[in-house]
């Protein structure tokens, strides 16, 4: 993404095991669209340059796409690790196979982003990342939304945390902004019969909504719900 640290120069003696893309800066969304493109590859998985994957990570996950042809998406756990690569705590995925993934990550982003591995005809089917903070999350609903996901419960990533990679206040603040656009976008296009199957045979079923807009502080909406 235009990086000017001599990526390039760094990467040269690794290019006969990688395949190195230059673009000009445009944003973080931008990026992941021109690797999705440049890719050939059935699936693809992402990690971030303070990230780490376990040894049989993609192994065990695309087996898992195999033996379930129709998942679109599959996550794991991770641990999570300080500067040093000091194990700190475990992220697991709350339990979503009663209501599916979809309806899980309107409320939250259940997904740790080194994890996910997603099936490459996904992203042709419900367009690129938006060159926003937030695009993973975004991208994970709107793949959910027309495809099932599921989860290696075992941490097969190590997610780096530390004061460097840690969002400012203002950055936070234009994330979550994003964020609540991006529910309200989804939660104004999708029918009740879509968001929960059977709907009208389940009492309270319409305060699903409001409790959605909850979660994202949107009071107002959650009242006209």
């Amino acid at each position: 993404d235009g990086s000017t640290d001599n990526t390039e120069e760094i990467l040269e003696p690794y290019k006969d095991r990688i395949t190195y893309i230059y673009k000009e800066n445009g944003g973080q969304g931008t990026a992941v669209n021109a690797g999705i493109e440049a890719a050939t590859g059935e699936y693809i998985g992402r990690v971030d340059n303070d990230d780490l994957f376990a040894p049989e990570k993609v192994e065990r996950q695309v087996e898992m796409f195999r033996q379930n042809p129709q998942l679109g998406l599959v996550a794991s756990y991770t641990y999570v690790i300080d500067a040093e690569g000091h194990i700190k705590a475990t992220r697991e995925v709350p339990d979503f196979s009663k209501h599916g993934a979809f309806l899980s990550l309107l409320q939250h982003c259940i997904f740790c982003q080194p994890t996910v591995i997603v099936r490459k005809e996904c992203y042709d089917a419900v367009g690129p990342y938006k060159n926003i903070f937030a695009e993973d999350y975004e991208m994970w609903i709107r793949i959910a939304r027309h495809y099932p996901a599921d989860v290696i419960r075992e941490p097969l990533t190590m997610y780096r945390r530390h004061d460097e990679n840690l969002s400012g206040q203002d950055r936070l603040t234009e994330k979550n902004a994003e964020i609540s656009a991006f529910i309200c976008e989804t939660m104004d296009t999708i029918p009740m019969e879509e968001l929960i199957p059977g709907v009208r045979s389940i009492p309270h079923a319409h305060d699903v909504r409001g409790a959605i807009f909850l979660r994202h502080n949107l009071y107002k909406r959650a009242g006209r719900e």
